[in-house]
Formats: structure tokens, sequence, C-alpha cells
């Protein structure tokens, strides 16, 4: 292989999640908690690896053609996970603006759909947590996607 600057070691860990044992899962918010892939991306958004909880929520949006109730979950996900590379990038603007968009999405899409858990995760308690960190100056990140 080609290499431009051979001096400077490539990355010990991709940033892209492993995903070729799930792509075969389907996914359904009522059985939720079969689909090994979706319980991953949790565990990723939780301790903090927001870019590749990112990648898995990105790619169940696409796996529902970006359209329904279940594409617009994962669209608000995207957002928040969007929200936390900026958090941890310090980049307080762009935090505020993925976040305030996660919260806008999740605000129509409880107004399309009226649930209040959806694929276990408690979109009231979601919303009042965005909405009690868009709210603060120096907020600190605080989202769990904790399953009910």
């Amino acid at each position: 292989m080609i290499r431009y600057l051979p001096e400077k070691p490539f990355p010990e860990n991709r940033v892209f999640p492993d995903i070729t044992e799930f792509k075969k899962q389907s996914f359904s918010p009522d059985n939720f908690y079969q689909n090994k892939f979706y319980l991953y991306a949790l565990d990723l958004f939780n301790n903090g690896y927001f870019w590749e909880a990112h990648e898995v929520f990105e790619f169940f949006w696409h796996d529902f053609q970006r359209q329904g109730a279940t594409a617009e979950f994962f669209k608000i996900l995207i957002k928040i996970c969007a929200a936390g590379v900026k958090f941890q990038g310090k980049n307080k603007r762009g935090e505020k603006i993925h976040l305030n968009n996660g919260l806008l999405l999740l605000r129509a899409w409880q107004g399309r759909y009226g649930k209040e858990i959806f694929a276990g995760i408690n979109l009231s308690t979601l919303l009042v947590t965005i909405e009690n960190i868009s709210e603060k100056e120096n907020s600190f990140w605080q989202i769990q996607l904790i399953l009910v």
C-alpha cells in the first residue's frame, strides 16, 4: 500500500463499530430487547462513544428508509449523538445546535405519534433531560438512554 506519511501510525481502533454480526437482525420497537445491535448502541451511547452510537443508529435509520415513526426515532437519537460528539470536542455552539434540533424532533415526534415509551426508552424523561441541559449555559453531558 502507498503511504504518504508512513511515520504516523494508523489508530489502533477504528471509530466505526463492527456491525457485520448484527446486520441480519430485524428491529421492532416492541421487541427491542431481542436486538443486540440496538442494545449495543445504547451501551456505546451511555459510555460516551457518541460517534460510534451515531453510526449504529444511522444504520437503523437507513434500514427503515428514513421514514415513519421508527426511522424518526432513530433520527432523534442521531441528533443527540451528534450533540455528544460536539460536547466531547468542546464545541458548545455545535452541541447546542444538535441538542436543540434533537429536542425539536422529539417534540414533533411525540405530538405526531403520542407515545411516551418507544423501543424501551421513556421519551418524556428524555425530553425533560434535554430541555434541562439546553437551558443551562454551562451544561454538562448527563443524558443516558436507559431502558424502562
